[in-house]
């Protein structure tokens, strides 16, 4: 077990999917951003998800999915963010509050205290706070270049 965030990309919305006829006017976007199909049987629903997977040059439609780190590493990243002389709180209750959170988001309009806090941390030097950094700014920045939420 562990804890991913990924940010799906806006392919869809600019017109870079060559969506099957057999799909028309079912595709839409759900509240992650991930492009799904609104109604169809099992079979449908199968094909449409091997589509989907190749659909761009995205895996599975993903712009940038980060591994966190399991359990243990989540709560190990936790402890050294928690004894930071200012401890990022919005991180702490929002990103890593366990390492197996999943089904929540970080909406678009929650990234500008989101990046402060990830700018805030990019000093420290333990490395794993500097890894975590380095993913944190990469998925802010993807986020804020599609507009659509972090989920994990």
């Amino acid at each position: 077990m562990g804890l991913d965030a990924k940010v799906y990309c806006d392919c869809f919305e600019k017109g870079r999917l060559n969506v099957p006829e057999r799909f028309a006017g079912r595709v839409q976007l759900n509240w992650t951003g991930c492009v799904e199909l609104s109604s169809g049987d099992v079979d449908e629903i199968v094909e449409f998800d091997d589509w989907r997977n190749t659909a761009c040059q995205h895996d599975e439609g993903i712009l940038v999915h980060e591994w966190l780190g399991n359990t243990a590493g989540v709560a190990t990243l936790r402890s050294l963010l928690e004894q930071l002389p200012s401890p990022p709180d919005f991180i702490l209750e929002r990103v890593i509050y366990n390492g197996t959170h999943c089904g929540d988001s970080i909406n678009v309009s929650e990234l500008d205290i989101l990046s402060r806090e990830v700018e805030q941390i990019s000093q420290t030097r333990d490395p794993s706070v500097k890894h975590f950094y380095l993913q944190m700014k990469g998925l802010v920045e993807a986020s804020q270049s599609v507009a659509k939420p972090i989920v994990f």
